[in-house]
């Protein structure tokens, strides 16, 4: 997001809520990440959107009314609908680079017209196939023989992605 930005100013961020492990986990990552690697960038407070389109969309369209300097915004879990809505509608594609989780129509129409600068999406089918893989070989062999950790490479979207096209 700071490489895509056409210049340093606020950037927010979207949770579903506090109580999501996920999602949380994306926040701390995201906060030490500006942090450390482009401190000339001010990080908002984080904003609980309920993983809702509509509650997403009205903050959405707020704070793009309320900071002419917004360049970023991460919508960490649910209801990035409601932001795609809000930057389309606003026409702050150009200005706005906005990251969002997981492929799906929206996000992919998104990133087709430009409202969406990046995806991140989760491998569910690699992440599927291991745990049932998983749940056999503990079963025909016990827990004893199991490695405990899985690693799973990232899935990252952009408009210039292939399937995009």
């Amino acid at each position: 997001m700071t490489k895509l930005a056409t210049r340093p100013g606020k950037i927010a961020l979207f949770i579903g809520g506090s109580r999501f492990h996920g999602h949380e986990l994306r926040e701390t990552g995201f906060r030490s990440f500006v942090r450390d690697d482009a401190p000339e960038f001010q990080l908002l407070d984080t904003q609980i959107n309920l993983e809702t389109r509509q509650l997403t969309y009205e903050a959405t369209i707020n704070l793009l009314a309320r900071h002419a300097d917004l360049v970023g915004l991460y919508v960490a879990g649910g209801g990035m609908e409601g932001a795609i809505q809000a930057v389309r509608e606003m026409a702050a594609g150009s200005r706005v680079v906005l990251v969002v989780n997981e492929l799906t129509p929206d996000s992919q129409a998104g990133l087709q017209d430009r409202v969406v600068s990046v995806v991140l999406g989760t491998p569910i089918r690699d992440l599927a196939t291991q745990l049932i893989a998983t749940v056999i070989a503990t079963r025909d062999s016990g827990m004893a023989r199991m490695p405990g950790q899985r690693f799973f490479p990232s899935e990252v979207w952009t408009p210039e992605s292939e399937t995009m096209r």
